[in-house]
């Protein structure tokens, strides 16, 4: 079977979210698939290099060659890899037919686009859903009318889905009950993790850690907050590694002097922080963007043989079992962080358990092997449909 990734640029050229996550599902599929990647304009000024690489199995072809620009340049290259990219896909097409479309983007106009190349060419639309864009914050009109038919009508333009939450599969068969659909969450290559991030710990004595973006205000308060109302504080540092506006992560880092920051780490040192750290927190609030999303932080904890601290939220709560697998806060609160974080000082948890039922809960849900055989019956029942 061809598949090929279509939508975005750059995959497994940067280290978004995304790009972890296509690379990882690039790399299984291609065990049983040809797997083409077909990338829209991206300047090579974004290129930092990403946490996982393709494997040889995998094509990696760009509409427009990458180049080092800025700006409106930047722009108008990628125009121009959209207006030549129905003309590629027709060429690739003709050298070896088309059988799935993968699709990866936020835009509206995209489903339309790839639904209508899918139907000429014979081929099936698979989408992956990890976020509801009808969340979004936005203050422009048509972006927010965008997220908005992303969710409402974006189903209706896919033959299959796959859904990183329970949440948003139930979403997505709600607007287009024919959808074939299976979830499947974060995911990692365990192996491969336990191959990183090995050595020395970066941070003299016991820590927790947080890893996510400086724009998670809310999160970063709540975690700071707690911490310091938490008698945790007297015996553990609180690590916080943080991407985002260089300007804001620095004058957070100059009002907070007892927190260690930390950013721009690569991969590989970023895996050693948390091979290394006692507890990993990534907490999620109780809104309908946080149920239907699923950080790739969490598999990422769990390759690294962590023990994660988060909120009884959606999947997370279907998933683990709070004091077993996981510590779960009851609510977004201080009040509960800081109960989690009193329990941890006072040794309330069996950490070595715990630790060890996790990484069984992430090997059985999180890694990428155990997804390889229901993504071929997958795709063979959306393609025989």
């Amino acid at each position: 079977m061809n598949i090929y990734f279509v939508g975005i640029g750059g995959t497994s050229k940067l280290s978004r979210a995304c790009d972890v996550r296509l690379t990882f599902f690039a790399n299984a599929i291609a065990r049983q698939n040809t797997v083409t990647i077909v990338n829209r304009y991206i300047s090579a000024n974004r290129f930092v290099g990403s946490s996982t690489n393709l494997e040889e199995g995998v094509e990696y072809l760009d509409i427009v060659k990458p180049r080092h620009t800025n700006g409106a340049f930047s722009q108008l290259l990628y125009l121009l890899s959209v207006f030549i990219e129905p003309f590629f896909l027709i060429r690739l097409n003709r050298r070896k037919h088309i059988d799935i479309f993968h699709l990866y983007s936020d835009r509206y106009v995209d489903f339309l686009f790839y639904h209508i190349l899918a139907r000429l060419f014979g081929a099936k639309l698979i989408y992956q859903y990890v976020e509801y864009n009808s969340c979004l914050p936005s203050n422009r009109f048509f972006q927010k009318l965008n997220y908005k038919w992303t969710d409402s009508k974006g189903p209706k333009y896919w033959d299959g889905v796959i859904a990183i939450s329970s949440y948003l599969e139930t979403q997505a068969l709600n607007v287009n009950p024919r959808l074939t659909s299976i979830r499947i969450p974060p995911l990692c290559d365990f192996e491969l993790f336990e191959n990183l991030g090995n050595g020395v710990s970066p941070i003299e004595g016991k820590y927790l850690l947080y890893c996510g973006s400086i724009k998670y205000v809310e999160a970063i308060d709540l975690i700071v907050t707690s911490y310091r109302n938490s008698i945790c504080s007297k015996d553990f540092k609180l690590v916080m590694v943080l991407s985002g506006d260089k300007e804001i992560v620095n004058a957070f880092e100059n009002k907070n002097r007892d927190i260690e920051v930390r950013t721009n780490l690569s991969y590989d040192n970023l895996v050693r922080y948390y091979k290394n750290a006692d507890y990993l927190l990534i907490p999620l609030q109780d809104s309908t963007r946080d149920i239907a999303r699923f950080p790739n932080k969490v598999c990422e904890y769990l390759a690294s043989h962590g023990i994660m601290i988060s909120t009884q939220v959606g999947d997370v709560n279907t998933i683990f079992t709070n004091g077993s697998s996981a510590l779960l806060a009851p609510s977004f609160t201080v009040d509960a962080f800081t109960k989690v974080f009193d329990n941890i000082a006072n040794g309330t948890y069996d950490k070595e358990q715990i630790k060890q039922e996790a990484y069984l809960v992430g090997k059985k849900y999180f890694d990428i092997t155990s997804y390889i055989t229901p993504l071929q019956k997958f795709f063979d029942s959306t393609v025989s449909k």
